[in-house]
């Protein structure tokens, strides 16, 4: 028998999902995700809004505008604990210890005597934002080296503008990603990484996540489940594709494939576990940017 033409045309009818994020390595599984077929593959047509700061995405989402955001969970853990229904549903990016880190790197000029953690005190920071991961980033590394990271001195720069501030003395030190330096750690590099400040937080916990609010998942659990496996998909995709990835990336972050490829590249998480979120909890409750410590069960979405 053969099916009627509005049914099966009803059938085949991708869902339109709304989806907002700035675009950066931290968040290309989404771009990975639309240009490789996998969310056609899920029946959903995503309409991605690109951001310029997670703070508006995270608006966007609380106001129903946007159906779907990325942030880092920070912002999302604030948001939580102030009472904004948020709820993650797939990860994002990983931070991993290790000798190689692509985010939270302490840098000097490299004339600099400054090496340990109580070269720091008293010392003038610069961060990408006061309201940023970076604060209790150096803040908890300098305090478990010894030091008294109460006496260090933040100020807010783009991480553009870091590289020639902390050159021209302008500031002591600043906490940098790769892309403010891409050359940080080879020779002649007018800077000098002192540490990857994350690496003593955890060894593995999730920087970023993909989330929406309570109500819409659970108005729509069917489109978020698959949502969440897609982005999986594409994330196991991108971990083992970086060359190819860039290549995608550069369509929407305005740098060449080789100048994303040079760089440190994300490495992106393929679960959503409690045991990878509680570490920012943990860290956000220590320095009193959140009241006290909370399950990370209760930010996770159950989709299953």
């Amino acid at each position: 028998m053969t099916a009627l033409p509005g049914i099966a045309q009803a059938q085949s009818a991708p869902t339109v999902v709304k989806a907002s994020w700035t675009p950066s390595d931290l968040s290309s599984p989404g771009f990975y995700a639309k240009d490789l077929g996998y969310l056609k593959d899920a029946g959903i047509d995503l309409q991605i809004a690109p951001n310029t700061s997670g703070a508006a995405v995270a608006a966007a989402v609380a106001s129903g505008s946007i159906e779907i955001g990325f942030s880092n969970l920070l912002a999302l853990v604030v948001a939580f604990e102030k009472g904004i229904p948020f709820t993650m549903i797939a990860s994002g990016n990983l931070a991993i210890a290790g000798p190689h880190p692509a985010i939270g790197l302490l840098s000097v000029k490299s004339s600099s005597p400054m090496r340990r953690a109580k070269d720091f005190e008293g010392k003038t920071v610069a961060v990408d934002s006061l309201g940023s991961f970076s604060v209790p980033g150096v803040r908890n590394w300098m305090d478990k080296n010894g030091a008294d990271s109460s006496t260090v001195h933040f100020v807010e720069l783009p991480y553009s503008a870091m590289p020639a501030a902390i050159i021209a003395d302008r500031v002591d030190a600043g906490c940098l990603t790769y892309p403010a330096d891409p050359t940080l750690g080879q020779p002649g590099d007018a800077l000098r990484l002192v540490a990857g400040v994350y690496n003593v937080i955890a060894q593995r916990f999730l920087f970023t996540a993909w989330f929406s609010t309570s109500a819409w998942v659970a108005a729509h659990p069917d489109v978020a489940r698959r949502f969440a496996t897609t982005i999986r998909r594409a994330s196991a995709w991108g971990n083992s594709h970086q060359t190819e990835g860039a290549a995608i990336l550069a369509k929407y972050v305005g740098q060449t494939p080789a100048q994303i490829d040079a760089a440190p590249r994300a490495i992106y998480g393929t679960e959503l576990t409690p045991s990878l979120v509680q570490p920012t909890i943990d860290l956000l409750a220590k320095y009193r940017i959140i009241h006290s410590v909370f399950p990370a069960s209760e930010m996770i979405a159950k989709l299953t």
